[in-house]
C-alpha cells in the first residue's frame, strides 16, 4: 500500500465518522445544558456550578457540533451517505439550539442592571447610600 492509498483511505473514513463526531457534540452539550439545573434542584452542587461552568461548556460544545456538523456536510458530501447526512443535519441543529441558549442568557446579563437594589419593606424602605446616587444618575434607570 503506498502513501497515497493510505492517505485516501484516511480522509475517507474520518469524513465518514464527522457527522458522529458532530452528534456526539451535540449531545454532550445538551446533557451540560440539562445537567446544570438538574444538578442543583438534586443538591449535587451550587447553582453557580451550572451557571458559570457548565451553561458555558455546553455552549462551547454546541459550536464546535455546529462547526464540525458544517465540515462534514460541505466537505464529505461526496463520502457520506443519507443516514450521515441526516445525522448532521440533526447535529447542526441541536449544537445551534444548545449553542444559543448560553448565547443569549449572556447578552441578555449584560442588558440589564444587576438586581442588588431590592428591599422587601415597599412602605419604609431604607435610604439609598448618597455614594452611589451620582453613578445612577447617569443610567437609564435613575433612582
Amino acid at each position: 500500500m503506498t502513501i497515497a492509498t493510505t492517505s485516501f483511505r484516511f480522509r475517507y473514513i474520518l469524513l465518514r465518522r464527522l457527522p458522529s463526531l458532530s452528534f456526539f457534540l451535540a449531545a454532550v452539550a445538551l446533557i451540560m445544558l440539562a445537567l446544570g439545573p438538574i444538578g442543583w434542584r438534586a443538591g449535587w452542587w451550587h447553582f453557580r456550578v451550572g451557571f458559570f461552568y457548565l451553561m458555558p461548556w455546553a455552549g462551547y460544545f454546541g459550536v464546535a457540533a455546529v462547526m464540525v456538523a458544517v465540515l462534514a456536510l460541505v466537505l464529505g458530501r461526496a463520502v457520506i451517505s443519507w443516514p450521515g447526512v441526516v445525522i448532521g443535519i440533526v447535529a447542526f441543529i441541536a449544537g445551534g439550539l444548545t449553542a444559543y441558549a448560553p448565547l443569549h442568557y449572556y447578552a441578555m446579563g449584560g442588558k440589564y442592571p444587576p438586581i442588588d437594589d431590592i428591599t422587601t419593606d415597599t412602605v419604609n424602605p431604607p435610604a439609598p447610600i448618597q455614594i452611589l446616587m451620582p453613578v445612577r444618575s447617569r443610567r437609564e434607570n435613575p433612582p
